[in-house]
């Protein structure tokens, strides 16, 4: 972690001057994947407990979702569970200040 640090912004060749970082992990950083982690864990932990999930093959458990990095499937049944979707990440984004890009985000649906 770093600590009294600075970043500077540059635009069309232009170098800001220095903007103070108190506390920071920067990207890239090997404990930043683990921090990460860590933090949207409880996401995924809502979403799986609440949202049915849909069966691959002959597996026993349903699987609600896919996470890998910063990238999740969310797999969705029901018109019933976009609501609940909705509401875990609204509830997830006011906890951790992190937001959803809803530019990146796309629903596909599949099935009848």
């Amino acid at each position: 972690m770093y600590e009294e640090d600075a970043s500077f912004i540059q635009i069309n060749g232009h170098v800001s001057g220095p903007i103070p970082i108190h506390r920071s992990v920067r990207q890239g950083c090997l404990i930043s994947m683990l921090f990460f982690a860590s933090s949207v864990d409880p996401l995924l932990r809502i979403l799986d407990q609440e949202l049915l999930g849909i069966r691959f093959g002959k597996r026993a458990r349903m699987t609600v979702l896919v996470a890998y990095a910063n990238h999740i499937t969310i797999f969705v049944t029901t018109p019933t569970e976009t609501p609940v979707i909705s509401d875990a990440i609204k509830c997830y984004e006011k906890a951790t200040g992190a937001r959803l890009n809803t530019r990146k985000s796309k629903a596909l649906a599949v099935g009848g």
